[in-house]
């Protein structure tokens, strides 16, 4: 669903359209709300939809797996994941990645008045990723059944390759969707950053994201022999 804003805000822009995840404005909804993609949750009155009307008297829920968390019970070894965030330093978001081990640790601890009871770890393996990763169901999710589906189909019919990285010789910085889009993002947050000390902007960029991503110097050497305007595009694209 697509509604359009009624006014400008901090986030969002008067007369834009926006998509919308979720409605919750039924007649018994005591606080109608909705909530934008990327945007986060607002009052029905600030949106109309595309004809200029009022959004309608009806709920449309979450997706059903936004929240939902993967059970570590349910993966095998040879399983495809699609890993759903960024803070992972060797995984890319929207990244499929292949299970090649699945482990689980246990320990007795003791806690408080001396009671003891037993911690469970649970680790997942990724070909081409050198580490074990403890396991969180809501950072990974199980390929849809039209991904599925249509990896299948594309291996039939056109002899495409399975888009799973394996590689452990690729680099996160290099599997970005728009590298150099994302490394001006980067280099954005750290000119305007107070606590950059005496570094430089581009050592100051490394610094701080090395415990997300890997960066190097020569990773910006294209940005910084770009013009001004250059930069301004590149920002600009969608």
């Amino acid at each position: 669903m697509i509604v359009i804003s009624k006014k400008t805000t901090t986030k969002i822009v008067k007369g834009l359209r926006y998509e919308v995840e979720a409605l919750y404005n039924s007649p018994t909804e005591r606080r109608p709300r909705v909530y934008i993609k990327n945007f986060g949750a607002y009052s029905i009155t600030g949106f109309t939809d595309t004809d200029g009307n009022e959004l309608p008297k009806i709920d449309i829920p979450f997706s059903t797996t936004r929240f939902q968390s993967l059970s570590f019970e349910d993966l095998r070894k040879g399983d495809i994941l699609v890993c759903n965030t960024s803070h992972y330093k060797t995984l890319v978001k929207d990244g499929m990645y292949r299970i090649s081990e699945l482990s689980t640790t246990s320990k007795i601890v003791t806690g408080w008045q001396g009671r003891q009871s037993t911690v469970v770890t649970n680790f997942i393996k990724f070909d081409g990723i050198k580490r074990k990763l403890q396991f969180n169901g809501y950072s990974f999710r199980k390929l849809s059944t039209e991904e599925a589906r249509e990896m299948s189909l594309n291996k039939v019919l056109y002899d495409e390759e399975e888009k799973v990285i394996s590689s452990a010789n690729v680099r996160k910085v290099d599997l970005l969707q728009n590298k150099n889009k994302e490394l001006i993002t980067y280099l954005a947050k750290s000119i305007i950053d107070p606590n950059r000390h005496q570094l430089s902007t581009l050592d100051w960029t490394i610094e701080t994201k090395k415990r997300w991503i890997d960066l190097i110097p020569q990773d910006f050497d294209e940005i910084l022999n770009m013009n001004f305007r250059e930069v301004l595009q590149l920002i600009d694209q969608n």
